[in-house]
């Protein structure tokens, strides 16, 4: 669940950013629906950085975490981030500015894969994607989570995370 969810325990409020939506539901009026199966995650959750710079205090320290499991992803790397492992994943660990989201190797590539995680260091939100869902989770504030949802530039929706014992 921690690939999925990120620590979403530690935080009041939640939401999902869809890259596409969900089956038999329509994407926001505001937002242009992505055709199925489009590739290129990056810039959409670079855009969601962007709005997210708002809700911490440190937007120039964040960390970003990428799953070592990409294809090609070693080749593509500068050797030597310190690696994050949790329960079945293992990430390539970075850290900068919130706005060098995406930005995995000296040369990067339009196609590069989005951060498993990324968060700020002042721990004030956190996004989580794993792999195979077709979105992005979010935990944040009452106030942050509210706000996301609201703006019309990507499609966002509330969500409750799963209960745990």
């Amino acid at each position: 669940m921690l690939a999925t969810l990120g620590p979403h325990t530690l935080f009041p409020a939640h939401a999902r950013l869809r890259y596409i939506p969900d089956d038999g539901d329509a994407a926001r009026p505001t937002i242009p629906p992505r055709p199925l199966g489009e590739q290129g995650d990056g810039p959409v959750v670079a855009e969601l950085c962007d709005i997210l710079a708002a809700d911490t205090t440190t937007p120039q320290f964040c960390y970003f975490c990428l799953w070592e499991g990409w294809p090609g992803i070693d080749e593509t790397i500068t050797p030597g981030p310190p690696v994050v492992a949790i329960p079945n994943r293992t990430y390539h660990l970075f850290s900068g500015p919130l706005s060098d989201v995406g930005q995995w190797c000296a040369q990067p590539t339009p196609d590069m894969p989005p951060a498993a995680f990324i968060w700020p260091a002042d721990r004030a939100w956190c996004v989580a994607s794993d792999v195979d869902p077709t979105w992005a989770y979010i935990s944040g504030s009452e106030a942050t989570i509210p706000r996301l949802v609201a703006q019309t530039r990507l499609d966002i929706v509330a969500a409750d995370p799963p209960r745990t014992r």
